[in-house]
């Protein structure tokens, strides 16, 4: 067994385990078969940090969400009116402090609600020595503090940034990763997947187009729980339609189709993976990408990366049943 990236053979010393969806996203499913230690760290790690940035905080999210969890303490958001807002565990919002000086100056920062004070201190504390006269008390007791609990609509994203892209060369190449793991771990020929294997080390696109979004509009590729938010990966082979793909969809948003092979003639394949990453359960069920020809396949795959229109309702359900657990958890009101 080699290195996909790199071919060096993978041996006891070298091989490293690869997270098949990378493991800041909730990953389930790991290989020891696909990376050796220094593609692991280099290039792959900067493959995922790059996909990441587009979908980190809605793992955040579902962190927030997950029963015993202390969720992370880098969500960020942005109101409507353009205020930028941090929240900590148990979706705690961080408060705007502002200490008046005597000088006419202000100092301001932003602070979990149960720390502003300490920090204020501590700040006012550091200045002391410079300013001796200064009456710590009175000026801890003087300093307005912010809203704690946020009325407005939050728009969220992964950092301070006000706006994250989903789509693109960045996105699609990871997603091209994560199929290409998938099909690698299972064992399968690694000279059907050669061409998306250089379009993933390489981050270009092939000569002809090889991903797209695809969110269905009639028929479900699978039907979603009441409070389920999954991850759901599903490889198909077919040699009768000359065709290798895989179906893509993380936290039941963006679902992407990646066309591994437009000319295969291998043997048939039918693997899936299904995780629900609030309930962190295996999930069995059909997955069914409703592609019967090989025609219709292509006809959705050779089309630009823009997102369907279609794909904001993953989002929209997603929200609902974040809201749902925030308001049962008190979270929110």
């Amino acid at each position: 067994m080699n290195c996909y990236l790199c071919n060096d053979e993978l041996t006891e010393a070298n091989r490293s385990q690869e997270h098949i969806i990378p493991d800041a996203l909730g990953n389930n499913i790991t290989a020891w078969n696909l990376l050796c230690r220094g593609c692991n760290n280099g290039l792959a790690s900067q493959i995922d940090a790059a996909f990441i940035q587009a979908n980190f905080y809605l793992y955040n999210l579902v962190l927030q969400a997950k029963n015993n969890s202390r969720g992370s303490d880098k969500l960020f958001g942005v109101t409507e009116k353009g205020e930028k807002v941090k929240f900590g565990p148990d979706m705690q919002m961080d408060t705007r402090v502002e200490i008046a000086l005597p000088d006419g100056e202000s100092i301001c920062f932003s602070a979990p609600p149960d720390k502003a004070e300490k920090m204020v201190r501590q700040r006012l504390n550091e200045l002391k020595g410079k300013y001796p006269h200064w009456n710590v008390e009175e000026m801890i007791a003087k300093a307005t503090r912010g809203q704690e609990k946020l009325t407005d609509k939050v728009f969220f994203s992964n950092s301070d940034a006000l706006v994250t892209e989903v789509g693109g060369p960045d996105f699609f190449r990871g997603i091209k990763k994560i199929a290409v793991n998938f099909y690698l771990s299972k064992g399968f020929a690694r000279s059907y997947v050669q061409d998306a294997i250089n379009q993933v080390k390489e981050g270009k696109r092939g000569i002809q187009n090889t991903q797209t979004f695809y969110a269905p509009t009639i028929t479900p590729v699978h039907k979603l729980g009441d409070r389920e938010i999954s991850h759901v990966i599903k490889l198909i082979g077919d040699p009768t339609a000359g065709l290798l793909y895989c179906y893509v969809e993380l936290f039941n948003t963006n679902p992407a189709l990646i066309l591994l092979n437009r000319y295969y003639y291998g043997p048939p394949i039918d693997e899936q993976y299904c995780y629900d990453v609030l309930a962190s359960r295996h999930l069995e069920k059909p997955v069914i990408p409703p592609f019967g020809k090989r025609e219709f396949v292509l006809l959705h795959v050779d089309r630009d990366w823009h997102t369907s229109t279609s794909a904001q309702e993953g989002y929209d359900r997603m929200r609902g049943v974040i809201k749902d657990i925030f308001l049962e958890k008190g979270i929110i009101e």
